[in-house]
């Protein structure tokens, strides 16, 4: 089912652009005529959706099973399945949980040895890189700096006790978690990814939703009703992957770059 899903989202996504161009056409021939910007629900709500675009990409958010990678983070911080063991005895044939009976429940931290054994092995000492051209060179450890040495350890340690984790391109580097996060692979291999769903709870009762493809992102939050619209606390959505001067720019790809435990 997920892979049906992945493969109606990579459609819909098309015209999705189609759809949200025509939102700037809008929006610029307002402006030029002196009405200004409408509200974010303004000419949003009264231009077409795709079908099921936003069904979609709950399907895809509520089908990400994440338990895995939650048990696996459980296990590093030492926090395992045998700390809950519990003896049971049946009386007139009611299970009972048996106080009495010795239940001796000592987790041990192997997991968490060995994976920051791997860590130290692979990233203990800072990466270096190696270029022709000098000048750039330093301007490549410039804008890493320490900062690159610090989220290599945490990519590698995240990544050996979830399966994967995942690298943002932004004005600096952010890690995100890989509950987070769901690719959409296109071409026959699977293996580009086209446009990229991240999902988190603010709070108690908000979860924010962005879809990323090679150009922008969408901003979303889903309502109390369980649909999503359209997150009107950003200034500016969808918005450019980032910007310079007064111009946004995408970096022409999917900026998420998956670490994978192989």
């Amino acid at each position: 089912m997920k892979e049906a899903a992945s493969k109606q989202i990579e459609s819909i996504l098309k015209d999705y652009h189609w759809m949200m161009n025509s939102i700037k056409i809008l929006r610029d021939s307002m402006k030029d005529a002196g009405e200004g910007l409408t509200a974010q629900y303004g000419i949003e709500a009264t231009l077409p959706k795709p079908q099921g675009y936003t069904d979609v990409i709950m399907e895809l958010i509520n089908s990400h099973n994440t338990q895995t990678m939650v048990q696996g983070e459980k296990y590093y911080y030492n926090d395992s399945d045998i700390k809950k063991r519990k003896f049971h005895y049946w009386k007139d044939g009611i299970k009972q949980i048996d106080e009495d009976k010795t239940n001796h429940r000592i987790p041990h931290g192997w997991h968490k040895l060995l994976v920051d054994q791997k860590a130290a092995y692979l990233v203990g000492k800072p990466v270096t890189f190696n270029v022709p051209d000098e000048t750039y060179l330093e301007k490549l450890s410039e804008i890493l700096a320490d900062e690159f040495d610090d989220v290599m350890p945490e990519l590698v340690i995240a990544a050996s006790n979830k399966g994967r984790e995942w690298l943002h391109p932004f004005i600096n580097e952010e890690q995100i978690p890989a509950e987070e996060g769901i690719p959409i692979y296109g071409g026959a291999k699977r293996k580009n990814i086209e446009s990229f769903i991240r999902f988190y709870h603010l709070d108690e009762g908000t979860i924010k939703v962005e879809v990323w493809d090679k150009q922008q992102a969408i901003y979303y939050e889903k309502t109390d009703h369980g649909h999503l619209v359209f997150d009107v606390t950003e200034e500016i959505n969808p918005a450019p992957h980032f910007t310079y001067g007064d111009k946004g720019y995408g970096w022409g790809e999917v900026p998420f770059i998956d670490f994978k435990n192989q």
